[in-house]
């Protein structure tokens, strides 16, 4: 996940706090498995990352510039889940 152009009265703060919902959301995801029901949760997807830094540094009165999800380097719109895979946030980083 890389955020940029972050500017907010509180840095270290939102910073801490984007980290951890971030973190929250990946780890609600979980693959779907055909035939067993239930809501589909397996796609990670920008919009919704960039909607959940957006929360937080829109309630702490800042802006960012953009935010983009990664994977081995590369920009991610829409990732889904594969069988028995889980999603996990490596790192935020900031530029």
């Amino acid at each position: 996940m890389r955020i940029t152009g972050l500017i907010v009265p509180d840095e270290v703060a939102v910073k801490a706090s984007i980290t951890s919902a971030v973190e929250d959301y990946f780890l609600a995801l979980e693959p779907f498995i055909p035939g067993l029901g239930g809501v589909r949760n397996d796609r990670v997807t920008a919009t919704a990352v960039v909607g959940v830094v957006s929360g937080i540094v829109s309630i702490a009165g800042g802006v960012f510039t953009t935010a983009a999800v990664t994977l081995l380097a590369a920009n991610v719109e829409i990732y889904t889940l594969g069988i028995g895979e889980k999603a996990k946030a490596a790192t935020v980083v900031y530029v």
